[in-house]
C-alpha cells in the first residue's frame, strides 16, 4: 500500500461534495419576497407619512422545499414588512400579530419556473383579506369581489390618527389601476426574491454527471494505488 494513501483519504473529497449536495436538496422553506406597491389611492391626506407608495417585504411558508412555479395563500405567510417609499412608515408583523382575516385558504401570490414572484390581489369571485396589526400600525392584503366591492386591495394604516381624521391617517393604492374608485380595484405587481432560505434550484443533470464522474475517477485512483503497492511487495 503505497504510505498515506487510503481509500477513506481518497474519498474524502467525495464525501464531503455528496455531503453539500445533500444538504443543499434538503434545504427548504420560508421564502421571503420583495415587491414595490403602486402609488397610492386618493385617500392619503399624510404624504409625510406614507410618501407616495411602500416596498413590501413578505415571507411565506407552504412547507416545501422549492420557491419555483408554486403558488401561495394569504394563510400561508408568516411575515411580512413595509416601508413607505419618501414617508417615515415602517413596520414589521409576525405571524402572531394576524388579526381579522377571512377566507385566508385565497391563493394571491406565484411564482414562475425561474422563482419570479407576482403579487396577485385581482378581482376574483370570492373577497379575502389577511390583516397584520402591531403597535398601531397595519396592514391590509385582500383581494376583491369581481364587482369591486369590498374595500382596499393593499393598505397601510396608523391608527393613532383615527379619529378624527380617519383617512388622514390611512394609505390606500394603488391609484393607476384605471377605476373610479381606487381603492376598490384589484391589481398584480410582479416582485423579486430575495436572499435567505431560497430559491433552492434542484441540481441539474449535467452537475450530478459531473460528480458521478470525480467520483469515479476517485475510485478508479484508490484501485491504481493499490495495485501499485501490491507490485512492490
Amino acid at each position: 500500500m503505497v504510505p498515506g494513501l487510503s481509500l477513506a483519504r481518497l474519498l474524502a473529497p467525495a464525501s464531503f461534495a455528496a455531503a453539500l449536495l445533500v444538504a443543499g436538496l434538503a434545504q427548504a422553506t420560508p421564502f421571503s419576497f420583495e415587491f414595490d406597491m403602486p402609488l397610492w389611492g386618493v385617500h392619503t391626506n399624510n404624504a409625510a407619512e406614507f410618501g407616495t407608495g411602500a416596498v413590501l417585504d413578505l415571507t411565506v411558508d407552504n412547507g416545501g422545499a422549492s420557491a419555483l412555479s408554486q403558488s401561495y395563500t394569504l394563510a400561508q405567510i408568516t411575515s411580512l414588512s413595509a416601508t413607505a417609499i419618501g414617508g417615515t412608515f415602517a413596520a414589521s408583523w409576525s405571524a402572531s400579530d394576524l388579526a381579522g382575516s377571512a377566507n385566508t385558504s385565497t391563493n394571491f401570490l406565484a411564482t414562475d419556473a425561474t422563482g419570479a414572484p407576482t403579487l396577485d390581489l385581482l378581482a376574483q369571485a370570492n373577497p379575502a383579506f389577511i390583516q397584520f396589526e402591531s403597535g398601531g400600525l397595519l396592514v391590509v392584503l385582500q383581494i376583491l369581489k369581481t364587482n369591486g366591492v369590498g374595500g382596499p386591495s393593499f393598505e397601510l394604516a396608523d391608527l393613532s390618527d383615527f379619529p378624527p381624521n380617519f383617512f388622514a391617517g390611512q394609505a390606500i393604492g394603488p391609484i393607476n389601476c384605471g377605476a373610479s374608485e381606487h381603492d376598490n380595484c384589484g391589481f398584480a405587481v410582479a416582485g423579486t426574491a430575495l436572499g435567505g432560505a431560497g430559491p433552492v434550484a434542484v441540481p441539474e443533470p449535467s452537475s450530478l454527471a459531473a460528480f458521478a464522474i470525480g467520483l469515479i475517477a476517485l475510485l478508479l485512483l484508490s484501485r491504481k494505488g493499490r495495485s501499485a503497492a501490491e507490485a512492490r511487495s
